[in-house]
């Protein structure tokens, strides 16, 4: 019995050992066939990225223009394995200085034949990869003039804050503004340039921002400055006040028989825990106006208040009046 279980335990042993040779030799085999596969040499085609520099003082690109040329290149497997997914080729830059004008009249047209790149592209490609061609074979540009405009910068902010904070007096940008140019039939519509989407969550202390600046428009028609906004957020812990303030009647003409009920509101507001001692009631003025009178009611408004509170509540909203004999 015991010579029969150890039988079978080494035929079962010599079965998995050829099974792990298999799989062994398949991989070694599929290594060898990829590295000779990718040995060999092949045509393709490659997206090309290009950028264009020395673009024409005080002008603007106004035509849709390539952001990448095609080159058909005679290279090994590796090149392009190392293309398409390991190293990006860097930008071929394209001066715009060398353009040739398409006619003899005053329109601002240009062309480039991309044959007269395949030199600077080559260079690029390197001497083991043979460039055969390069499309389309004309790159085509239109110019206008370039216009200038001041716009503020908008804050793209998602802030949160922890119970009982919020913003104390007002968030300070640094710019507030910046300079746009490009082409006026874009620009004269641009009111602001928003900033990068920030969020911040359970916001109890002061915090500042560097933000960058965000080009939803065409990059050949609107240019922007590449440079970081700055955001100081002063935070502060705020609680409830409520007072019981007076209501001035205004525009009776000095009308002793107009009686108004209630004659005293509250006011509910939120304001700073380090102002709360200093705020008093001869910095809040409360009228009703009875020239905006609706049958026998008058709504309530607050004319003055400090800057530094926040008004949630007036109680009641309106008051009635009537007419004493």
């Amino acid at each position: 019995m015991k010579d029969n279980l150890v039988s079978i335990r080494l035929k079962k042993d010599k079965k998995r050992n050829k099974v792990y040779a298999f799989i062994i030799c398949f991989i070694i085999s599929t290594v060898i066939w990829s590295l000779i596969k990718l040995s060999n040499v092949y045509d393709a085609e490659i997206l090309y990225p290009i950028e264009y520099i020395n673009i024409p003082e005080n002008k603007v690109i106004v035509n849709k223009v390539d952001s990448f040329v095609v080159i058909h290149v005679k290279t090994t497997g590796f090149k392009l394995l190392e293309y398409k997914y390991i190293k990006k080729p860097r930008p071929l830059r394209i001066d715009l200085t060398r353009l040739y004008k398409k006619n003899k009249t005053e329109n601002a047209d240009y062309f480039l034949l991309t044959s007269l790149l395949q030199y600077q592209l080559q260079q690029q490609v390197g001497s083991k990869n043979q460039l055969v061609s390069v499309k389309p074979d004309t790159l085509n540009f239109s110019f206008e003039d370039s216009y200038s405009k001041k716009v503020p910068i908008k804050l793209n902010l998602d802030l949160n804050f922890k119970k009982q904070y919020a913003i104390y007096d007002s968030i300070i940008v640094k710019p507030d503004s910046i300079i746009v140019t490009g082409a006026n039939k874009i620009l004269k519509d641009i009111q602001y340039i928003e900033t990068e989407k920030k969020s911040i969550n359970n916001l109890s202390t002061n915090i500042e921002l560097k933000l960058r600046l965000k080009n939803s428009y065409p990059k050949n028609l609107i240019s922007i400055p590449d440079s970081l906004i700055k955001v100081l957020l002063h935070v502060e812990k705020y609680t409830e006040s409520v007072l019981e303030l007076p209501v001035n009647l205004v525009n009776d003409d000095n009308n002793p028989s107009i009686k108004i009920f209630p004659d005293k509101i509250n006011v509910t507001f939120l304001v700073a825990m380090k102002d709360y001692k200093n705020i008093n009631k001869d910095e809040f003025t409360v009228v009703a106006d009875y020239a905006k009178h609706i049958g026998n009611t008058m709504k309530i408004y607050l004319l003055r208040y400090p800057s530094k509170i926040r008004i949630t509540k007036l109680d009641p909203e309106k008051i009635e009046y009537i007419f004493i004999k």
